[in-house]
């Protein structure tokens, strides 16, 4: 599964104090962000994830039937993304 940043400048604490929000999402510092959106789900991690672990949280159902597959039923696609996480 590839993924794209768009814009990724993340050196600061996202916690801010005083009268702004606690975390923003969408939005570049002191811009309107995503007009008329909702967020409805955020999860943070302090790591970069893999391809299978956003596989994993983003597609639980292919997740569990690329790990039922055998070796042979697997695409290339799939098999790169296993032997990434591999590991050596």
């Amino acid at each position: 599964m590839a993924t794209q940043t768009i814009h990724d400048n993340l050196y600061k604490d996202i916690l801010f104090k005083g009268e702004q929000p606690g975390l923003q999402v969408g939005a570049v510092w002191r811009g309107k962000g995503l007009k008329d959106a909702l967020v409805d789900e955020v999860s943070v991690y302090d790591k970069e994830l893999s391809p299978i672990e956003v596989l994993q949280i983003a597609k639980p159902a292919e997740f569990k039937a690329t790990l039922a597959k055998s070796k042979d039923q697997l695409s290339v696609q799939e098999k790169t993304i296993l032997q990434e996480t591999l590991p050596e």
